[in-house]
């Protein structure tokens, strides 16, 4: 059964990645560098582009729906969703890229 939603969700994912990009969005994972400006951050206490939404947190083995509480760690893979644009400008804060 686990393996089951495992497939199905793939395949939403999927779907979904493949809808926003035709409109001009993106759906993005990544893991927050230690060298992130905004690990160790709460949620509350980031700027981030306005068109990005913060989706769930995996750290370690537990699944974050984050709030503004959240704080932000290294090593955490954050879902992102939003405009192409600003999840690229977002997906490199976090991975401290220039």
């Amino acid at each position: 059964m686990k393996e089951d939603f495992q497939d199905i969700w793939r395949e939403e994912s999927r779907e979904l990645k493949s809808s926003l990009e035709r409109g001009d969005g993106a759906l993005e994972q990544v893991e927050i560098s230690f060298l992130s400006p905004l690990a160790g951050k709460k949620v509350k206490d980031v700027d981030l582009p306005k068109e990005v939404l913060l989706g769930p947190i995996l750290r370690g083995k537990e699944l974050i729906i984050p709030d503004g509480e959240t704080e932000l760690q290294a090593t955490d893979r954050v879902t992102l969703m939003g405009k192409k644009k600003d999840v690229e400008t977002t997906v490199k804060l976090l991975r401290a890229m220039p």
